[in-house]
C-alpha cells in the first residue's frame, strides 16, 4: 500500500523583484497547490508531526504500490505538479474526514476518480 503526502493549502510565491505575470509563472512551477501529492511512502510510514494538518493530509492507498503511486509526482513544465486532487470531485465522507483527522484510507478507484491532470 502506498501512502501520500497532499498537500492541504496553496503555499504561495512572494518575490517584491518579480512583475506580476513573473511572479504568477514562479509561483505555479515552483509553490505546491492545494491537492498536490508533495511525497510518496510506504504503508506503515512515520509521518513527522509537521506533515499534517492544517497544512498535509495524508492518504492511505490499498492495493495501490509506491512505484505506481509515484506518477502523482510527475512535474509539467508550467506547474509544479501535473496531476493533483480535484477537490470538488473528493466524495464528501472523504473530506469530512480529512477536515477533522488529516488522514484518510481510499480506494485506488477513489484516487482515479478524484486525482485530474491539471494541464
Amino acid at each position: 500500500m502506498a501512502e501520500l503526502l497532499v498537500k492541504a493549502i496553496d503555499a504561495v510565491c512572494t518575490d517584491p523583484g518579480k512583475s506580476p505575470a513573473e511572479l504568477a509563472a514562479k509561483d505555479a512551477r515552483g509553490c505546491y497547490k492545494r491537492g498536490d501529492v508533495v511525497v510518496v511512502m510506504p504503508d506503515g510510514h512515520a509521518w513527522g508531526a509537521m506533515e499534517g494538518p492544517p497544512k498535509f493530509w495524508v492518504v492511505k492507498v490499498p492495493g495501490l504500490s509506491v512505484e505506481a503511486a509515484q506518477a502523482y509526482l510527475e512535474r509539467s513544465e508550467t506547474r509544479r505538479r501535473a496531476l493533483g486532487v480535484a477537490w470538488a470531485d473528493v466524495p464528501n465522507g472523504v473530506k469530512n474526514q480529512l477536515q477533522s483527522s488529516g488522514a484518510v484510507t481510499v480506494t485506488v478507484q477513489q484516487v482515479g476518480n478524484f486525482v485530474k491532470r491539471k494541464d
